[in-house]
């Protein structure tokens, strides 16, 4: 018997090793990341911006998304707002053309879902009219200076780009102050890291711009229910770089309770569960050809996530335990492991300036952890959520601190 639990041992500490030191790269290139040089780039003027926003009944939110576009720092005549009102039975389509949006209304119920709604927006776009295309969701607020930093990147020769993806109601609930501080680590840690080592993003489904030169060349075709993973894969195959930019935020409205966000999650994991043996191929396909970034995206989509690898991290343990009549390693790696993950915890709390309420808030982690450990393993055995469900709503309060109060 403990030779079998040293077996597992071996195996869950070897998976948490790996994938710990795998996100601990990119923290370590972002801490350690060098003043940013002022780039000289001569900004012939503000690019000509379509703003697309898929949303499907979302007459609660849809006004303010709008509105929070049309605040931000870029010329009104440079940014057209486009909203795809996808088989909606509420108000959305009304609600969003008061609020001085071009409404698409899309009446397909057997092509629902988000990747479907944007390659038929897309399709229907004069992309001749535009310079670049910017996607965010309904329930999102757009930072003042999105277009701002969007318009600086694309004028340095970007084509693609991915903005950080905050949270618009951090403070609401114990459950959206503890995800506050794993958006840092996703957003600045981990993508900010790989782009101050050079690599490439994924798409996160908001925040994202691409230069219309992209998209006549290659149109949207991702429709599965992960359709910003494998949009990614796809933009990565064909060579194109995906840049993350930090400083371009929009702030998405976050599940305040266990309840409202299972749909949400379940629908995530099963989007990364059905997307494995193309990540698996990109892998190949990318150390082989030395397109460093294809395989990179491969092995991020094969690793576990935060909470994936939390989880394993404390199954490891257990199976440690067990084996220490045989060898006590992976008992080690296994705290290694562990010290990792909550060094990482701690160094966002710092990078975000937290109060007391987000440093209490982590004493929520093992319910969390029960909680995302049911949906992923649900997901991996084929209890998925492969129709697009929405996700309940209610109206945006006055917060929206973000990230630069979070950071």
């Amino acid at each position: 018997m403990s030779g079998l639990a040293a077996l597992l041992a071996w195996l869950g500490a070897a998976a948490v090793v790996t994938a710990v030191s795998y996100r601990w790269i990119f923290t370590a290139a972002w801490l350690l990341r060098p003043e940013p040089d002022e780039e000289e780039v001569e900004v012939e003027g503000p690019r000509r911006f379509a703003l697309l926003i898929p949303a499907h009944d979302e007459e609660l939110l849809v006004e303010a998304a709008i509105r929070s576009a049309r605040a931000c720092h870029h010329p009104a005549a440079a940014l057209a707002v486009h909203v795809i009102a996808d088989n909606c039975t509420d108000r959305t389509a009304e609600v969003a053309r008061r609020a001085g949006a071009e409404v698409l209304e899309r009446n397909e119920p057997g092509q629902r879902g988000k990747g479907q709604a944007l390659a038929w927006g897309l399709a229907r776009l004069d992309l001749e009219r535009f310079d670049a295309v910017a996607i965010v969701d309904a329930d999102n607020l757009i930072d003042p200076d999105f277009f701002h930093e969007m318009n600086h990147r694309l004028a340095c020769g970007d084509r693609i780009l991915q903005g950080y993806d905050g949270l618009a109601n951090p403070s609401e609930t114990m459950l959206t102050r503890l995800i506050a501080v794993t958006s840092v680590m996703k957003n600045l840690f981990f993508y900010g890291g790989k782009g101050v080592l050079g690599l490439s993003s994924l798409l996160m489904g908001t925040g994202m711009v691409f230069a219309t030169a992209v998209l006549r060349e290659a149109r949207w075709t991702a429709s599965s229910i992960g359709e910003d993973l494998e949009q990614s894969l796809d933009l990565l195959s064909a060579g194109e770089r995906i840049r993350f930019v930090p400083e371009a935020r929009v702030y998405a409205q976050e599940a305040s309770s266990f309840q409202q966000g299972t749909v949400q999650r379940q629908r995530w994991s099963t989007g990364r569960q059905q997307l494995r043996m193309r990540a698996w191929r990109a892998l190949r396909a990318g150390a082989a050809t030395r397109q460093w970034d294809l395989a990179d995206a491969g092995a991020e989509l094969l690793l576990p996530t935060y909470a994936m690898t939390l989880n394993l991290t404390l199954l490891t343990l257990l199976a440690s335990l067990a084996a220490l009549p045989v060898t006590p390693l992976p008992l080690a790696a296994g705290l290694l492991a562990l010290g990792a993950q909550g060094a990482e915890a701690g160094l966002a709390l710092r990078e975000m300036r937290a109060t007391r309420p987000f440093v209490v808030s982590l004493l929520l982690t093992p319910v969390f952890l029960v909680w995302r450990g049911a949906i992923d393993v649900l997901a991996l055995f084929g209890f998925r959520s492969d129709r697009w469900r929405r996700t309940a709503r209610r109206a945006h309060s006055s917060e929206v601190s973000g990230p630069r109060e979070e950071r």
